[in-house]
């Protein structure tokens, strides 16, 4: 076959329709045009990418500079614009007024966890003697030392370890935790003023609040806490939140009743007493009984222990209030439900009160002035009498006590004057010294 005859028989089958390629195929210049679509595309993904992972390593080198010494970055501005009780910083480093203490400061995770493996604790220091206690449960507990140490305990009692140490003379002081576990105050004697601290990391940091003047007593619960603050003559009730970042006076509780100074603390000493329910502060003194509530209501009544007589002890549960006066008083023993209507609860024999604490509206566990005995009151109806059962006397060489608390109707402390700590668990029926260990 010639040349001319391959040719004619190419253009024959070029011309046949059957053998001619559909228009509606993608042209060869799309397909490439597509394919540089989709590299472009690519690049750009890519490209996105790597300046995303860039950004995110130039976010995170500000904070790792910040725990640097001597390092300043615009992230540690940030923190200082938080409240300066709240900061990584305020909580890491010891503060001025606590520059005293032995130990240091615990890292940052105690703030945010307790529990947290990181927190450090040490030993019980040898010869603690126990002057105030405040639980949370059944298992949390924080104890106050005369030297001012901290210890607590996770377990119900049966190990406890220190965590801090509060500047000044704690022989007489306070401690009282609120119910988030974090946030507790207490009471410690400086400069020869009682003054109040309080920490926000469940006790491992102390700092001073802002109240000014002598802090006689100070009781948490039902979301307020509430001081009992002398200064200038005068008596007064401060209230703050549970975080403690602010306070606010919230009734002047001044009598006009001489009373001596509660400066050796505790009652008994002609202090005047408080207790706080359902978030109210009921303060007693000679004459007179005051309802604080949380929103600058107050209520004035007159004392049950009469014109002249100052309680002896007062404590106060969710369901009820209960008071113990002195002899010669109208009646040893009264309960309340709200500290404004008050019941003579009328003992059988003759019986001279020393402390007492509630276990409910209807039960309460006393103790007589000199007595190792403890013995549980369950009022009658009104005023028409009450049953009180047989003595318990607590093994362990007590003379006498002078603090009873109960965290719920099982669970309850005792302090006895030699300062040794009892507890119960099932509503003051036994007790057990409790070992610091």
């Amino acid at each position: 076959m010639t040349g001319r005859d391959v040719e004619s028989e190419l253009r024959r089958v070029l011309g046949d329709a059957s053998r001619r390629i559909p228009d509606s195929l993608v042209t060869l210049d799309r397909v490439h045009a597509g394919a540089r679509r989709r590299r472009n595309r690519r690049r750009v993904v890519a490209a996105v990418g790597g300046a995303a992972a860039l950004a995110a390593v130039f976010a995170l080198v500000p904070f790792q500079l910040a725990g640097r010494p001597g390092r300043t970055t615009a992230v540690a501005g940030v923190h200082n614009s938080l409240p300066s009780a709240l900061t990584p910083s305020s909580v890491t480093h010891p503060s001025a007024t606590s520059s005293t203490n032995s130990n240091q400061s615990p890292p940052i995770a105690a703030a945010i966890s307790p529990s947290h493996p990181s927190v450090q604790s040490q030993a019980v220091p040898a010869g603690f003697v126990p002057v105030s206690v405040t639980a949370t449960s059944v298992a949390r507990w924080w104890v106050l030392g005369s030297d001012g140490s901290v210890v607590v305990t996770r377990d119900g009692g049966r190990s406890f370890f220190a965590i801090a140490k509060i500047p000044g003379d704690s022989t007489t002081g306070e401690l009282r935790f609120a119910t988030d576990i974090s946030h507790g105050w207490a009471i410690s004697v400086v400069g020869g003023q009682r003054q109040l601290f309080w920490t926000a990391d469940a006790g491992h940091t102390w700092r001073p609040t802002s109240l000014q003047g002598s802090v006689e007593s100070v009781e948490a619960g039902s979301g307020n806490v509430y001081a009992l603050v002398r200064q200038s003559g005068k008596e007064e009730v401060w209230r703050s939140t549970n975080t403690g970042l602010a306070w606010e006076m919230a009734a002047d509780v001044t009598s006009a009743v001489p009373r001596s100074s509660s400066s050796g603390g505790g009652p008994g000493n002609g202090a005047t007493l408080l207790a706080v329910q359902k978030g109210n502060a009921i303060v007693a003194s000679a004459g007179s009984v005051w309802v604080v509530g949380p929103f600058g209501s107050a209520t004035l009544v007159p004392s049950p222990c009469g014109a002249t007589s100052t309680p002896l002890s007062m404590s106060a549960a969710d369901s009820g209030v209960w008071m113990s006066c002195p002899a010669g008083s109208p009646a040893g023993l009264f309960r309340s439900d709200t500290g404004t209507t008050w019941v003579p609860v009328v003992l059988p024999g003759t019986v001279v009160l020393s402390e007492l604490g509630t276990i409910d509206s209807s039960h309460v566990l006393i103790s007589q002035a000199g007595s190792p005995a403890l013995q549980i009151v369950t009022a009658g109806t009104g005023s028409t009498g009450a049953a009180v059962q047989g003595a318990v006397v607590v093994a362990g060489g007590v003379d006498s006590w002078t603090y009873l608390a109960f965290t719920n109707p099982t669970q309850g402390f005792a302090l006895d004057a030699g300062r040794a700590l009892f507890r119960t668990t099932d509503g003051g029926s036994t007790w057990n010294r409790v070992r610091f260990r």
